[in-house]
C-alpha cells in the first residue's frame, strides 16, 4: 500500500503539501514542502521530481520563509543511464547523496507440489559532502536499478561524475553505488536469493559514508507449501529485513527502523511490501512482498524502493515483482531569507 507522501500529481506540475501552522505567543510557524515535477530526462522519460522544504513564519498578514532543504529525486528510466545537471543552489559543504538498488522478482512453483522463493531486497548507500566543480553547470551520470527477473541482470543504482559514466563506478570516480539484489536462479526455484551486498558498495567521498545490505529472500516451504517472502531494502540505519521461508512474510525495509517500509503478509494473495519513508520522510527503503499460499495464489509485490517480490504458490500462482531503485540528492540551499 502506497503512503500519502509518495507524490500524487493529479495532472499538476507542482503543488504544496498541506501546511499545518503551529501557534506560539509571538507568531505562527510551519514547515512547508513544495513538490515540482522535472521535465523529461535525457532519455525522454518522466518520473524525476524536486522537493523544496521551507520554514514559514506568519505574523499578522505577513509571511516570511527560509529555504532549509532542496532535493532532486531520480526515479525515471530504470536500468538506463541518464545525464543530470547539478542544481545552481547546490551546497558543496552541506549535502548527502543516497541510493537504493533494485529488488528482484520472485519465482513460482514448478508444479502443484511446490511454490517459489521470494526475491531479495536492494542495498543502500549514502555519501556526504560530494562536490560539483560548478553547481548549475557540472553534470553527473545516474542510473536507478530496474527490478530483475530470475536469471536476469542485477539492478544496481549509482551516480558518477566521470564521463562517459555508463557503468557502475570504479576507483577514483566521484559518486556512489548501491547494489541490486542477486537475481534468482530460475523462474521456478525454491532456493532463496541474496540481497544487494554492502561489501560491493561504492563511496567517494568515503568519509561518513553509510552502506547496508538488502535483505535475503525466503525459500519456498515444503511440498505444496507457500512461497517465500521477499527481502526488504537496506536503509541508513540497518540491513533490510530477511523474507520468511514459505509461508513467508516479507522483510521490512531498513529492518523496520525509522520509516522503512513494512514487509507484506503471506496469504492468498500475499500482500505487497510497504513503501519506505526513511529518506527525509518522503521516500525510502521498501519492504518485501509476502509469499502466496499453497492454493496457487499471487505473491505480493515489493515496496518502493528496492523491495523484493513474494514467491508465487504452485505452478498456477504468480510470482511477485521486485521494485526499482532510486537516487536522491539532498542539500541545504545557500539562499537568503525572502518575504512574500
Amino acid at each position: 500500500m502506497s503512503h500519502p507522501w509518495i507524490p500524487n500529481w493529479q495532472g499538476r506540475r507542482r503543488y504544496w503539501e498541506p501546511i499545518n501552522w503551529a501557534h506560539t505567543p509571538e507568531r505562527e510557524i510551519a514547515v512547508a514542502l513544495l513538490r515540482k515535477q522535472c521535465g523529461p530526462d535525457s532519455n525522454g522519460n518522466l518520473g524525476n521530481f524536486n522537493n523544496y522544504w521551507f520554514l514559514l513564519f506568519r505574523e499578522g498578514g505577513r509571511v516570511s520563509y527560509t529555504p532549509v532543504l532542496n532535493q532532486t529525486v531520480i526515479t525515471s528510466s530504470p536500468g538506463t543511464t541518464q545525464t543530470i545537471t547539478s542544481d545552481s543552489t547546490w551546497s558543496n559543504t552541506v549535502n548527502i547523496v543516497e541510493a537504493i538498488g533494485a529488488g528482484t522478482d520472485a519465482a513460482k512453483g514448478a508444479g502443484n507440489g511446490s511454490s517459489g522463493a521470494g526475491g531479495g531486497g536492494g542495498a543502500y548507500t549514502s555519501i556526504k559532502n560530494m562536490q560539483f566543480a560548478t553547481p548549475g553547470t557540472t553534470q553527473a551520470f545516474v542510473r536507478v536499478g530496474a527490478d530483475s527477473a530470475p536469471a536476469g541482470t542485477v539492478g544496481d543504482s549509482w551516480l558518477t561524475q566521470t564521463s562517459p559514466g555508463t557503468t557502475y563506478p570504479v576507483s577514483a570516480q566521484v559518486g556512489l553505488g548501491a547494489k541490486g539484489a542477486t537475481p534468482l536462479a530460475s523462474t521456478t526455484t525454491t532456493t532463496s536469493g541474496a540481497g544487494g551486498a554492502s561489501a560491493s558498495a561504492y563511496t567517494n567521498p568515503a568519509t561518513d559514508a553509510i552502506t547496508t545490505s538488502g535483505g535475503a529472500s525466503g525459500a519456498a516451504g515444503g511440498t505444496g507449501a507457500s512461497g517465500g517472502g521477499g527481502g526488504g531494502a537496506g536503509g541508513d540505519d540497518a540491513t533490510g529485513g530477511a523474507g520468511g521461508a514459505g509461508p513467508g512474510a516479507g522483510g521490512s525495509g531498513n529492518n523496520g527502523i525509522d520509516g522503512g517500509g513494512a514487509g507484506g503478509s503471506a496469504g492468498n494473495p500475499g500482500t505487497p511490501g510497504g513503501d519506505g519513508l526513511n529518506i527525509n520522510r518522503v521516500q525510502g527503503s521498501g519492504g518485501g512482498g509476502g509469499g502466496a499460499n499453497a492454493l496457487g495464489g499471487t505473491g505480493g509485490a515489493g515496496g518502493l524502493y528496492g523491495g523484493g517480490g513474494g514467491g508465487g504458490g504452485r505452478a498456477t500462482g504468480t510470482a511477485g515483482v521486485g521494485k526499482q531503485g532510486i537516487v536522491v540528492l539532498s542539500w541545504s540551499p545557500l539562499m537568503a531569507q525572502a518575504v512574500f
